[in-house]
């Protein structure tokens, strides 16, 4: 997994800050997007699930 371009497992950022995340693996379609967090996230881990598709074919 990426995050913001780096390939790592977890982030730490300032609440309010945005994340960009890229998860890619042999046979399904990547996934990517932003992560936003909020103020109120302060001192908190915010968790994404990511479903990674099987490419068709």
């Amino acid at each position: 997994m990426k995050l913001d371009g780096e390939t790592v497992k977890s982030k730490r950022v300032n609440a309010g800050a945005s994340v960009r995340y890229e998860v890619s693996k042999v046979g399904y379609t990547t996934q990517s997007g932003t992560i936003e967090t909020k103020s109120s996230d302060a001192g908190k881990t915010v968790d994404k699930q990511i479903v990674l598709v099987a490419v068709s074919g």
